[in-house]
């Protein structure tokens, strides 16, 4: 008999990577914005230092900006937060002053794996003055980081779309335990446009990088004798292909309708390396420019690039490591 209690923490993991979650974010004296800045920075595709100012700027000109985080990184989570603002503000193009001199509004968009997509009324409520910031957060409850909450309250000032990007989470489960044909059979319209159904499952690296993973978490390998997949696992990967789709789609739609640059806010797991969210949003946008940003938790960025991390996204940002 499989065990059960590594399945759990499969389940508990893959979570972690998706929709609103518990974390808990300890009382610590925060880095300043400038110190953030000076975190070190690298082209993961050449190796090249880059200064944080070069790494906006490219940011701001892209088309669609995925930040891979670590959800409850006590630097990562607010260092997004910082290179997401200083995009947005690098280039005035990016920012239209409306009849209100002091009012800027954005021509970007804002994308968060955090807020599934039944729950964008609530955001449109909150962005549109018809909840209060309190009512909002109790919502959120510890699911809503300081960084989350910066990047939108920032989203606010500058009038920016801000979109749930997820799919519920109660419809992942259900393409994990009963697979996706069920889901188009027994999902309403309405309920269907909550989500993106894969036509197909990935194959290749991103699969691989799923299968070792939560293969060794749960004991669950490959069938040595017909090398195929266990099912437990192989279902785990059909709900978080689900994510991979629903979020790749979020993005698509807003640089379709003009929106530029959007950012998507989602775990790194999903973009690092070419992951799925990262590779269907460039199939999505053939013509535009996609980057992919990612926050590593090491503490060797003061020595250049990283062999493994070589490849992992347009541009790596060391944060250190979490030693809470």
């Amino acid at each position: 008999m499989r065990a059960l209690i590594p399945l759990l923490a499969l389940s508990t993991l893959l979570g972690a990577c998706a929709g609103p979650q518990t974390v808990s974010f300890p009382e610590r004296e925060p880095l300043t914005d400038n110190e953030l800045r000076r975190l070190p920075v690298y082209d993961g595709l050449t190796g090249a230092r880059l200064t944080w100012d070069q790494a906006a700027q490219r940011a701001g000109g892209a088309d669609a900006v995925l930040i891979g985080e670590m959800h409850s990184h006590p630097v990562g989570l607010p260092a997004a937060a910082v290179i997401f603002e200083d995009a947005i503000n690098d280039h005035a193009s990016y920012g239209v002053v409306s009849d209100s001199a002091s009012q800027r509004v954005s021509k970007g968009a804002l994308a968060l794996e955090f807020f599934e997509r039944d729950q964008q009324a609530d955001i449109d409520a909150y962005l549109a003055g018809d909840i209060d910031q309190a009512t909002f957060k109790h919502a959120r409850g510890s699911s809503y980081p300081p960084g989350h909450e910066r990047m939108l309250e920032f989203a606010k000032s500058v009038d920016m779309p801000v979109v749930a990007a997820n799919a519920p989470r109660r419809f992942v489960r259900l393409a994990r335990s009963e697979g996706y044909d069920h889901l188009r059979e027994t999902l309403s319209a309405e309920e269907l446009e909550l989500l993106v159904i894969p036509e197909a499952l990935d194959e290749g690296a991103y699969r691989d990088r799923f299968f070792g993973l939560m293969g060794g978490m749960s004991g669950h390998t490959a069938d040595t004798e017909s090398d195929e997949p266990d099912p437990v696992v192989l279902s785990f990967f059909r709900a978080q292909q689900v994510w991979d789709a629903t979020m790749a789609d979020a993005v698509a739609n807003l640089v379709k309708f003009g929106r530029t640059p959007t950012f998507l806010v989602v775990g790194r797991f999903h973009t690092d390396h070419e992951g799925s969210t990262a590779l269907r949003t460039k199939d999505a946008l053939p013509m535009q420019s996609v980057i992919t940003v990612t926050f590593a938790n090491r503490d060797l960025g003061l020595l250049g690039l990283h062999p493994e991390d070589r490849g992992m996204a347009d541009i790596v940002i060391y944060t250190g490591e979490d030693r809470r």
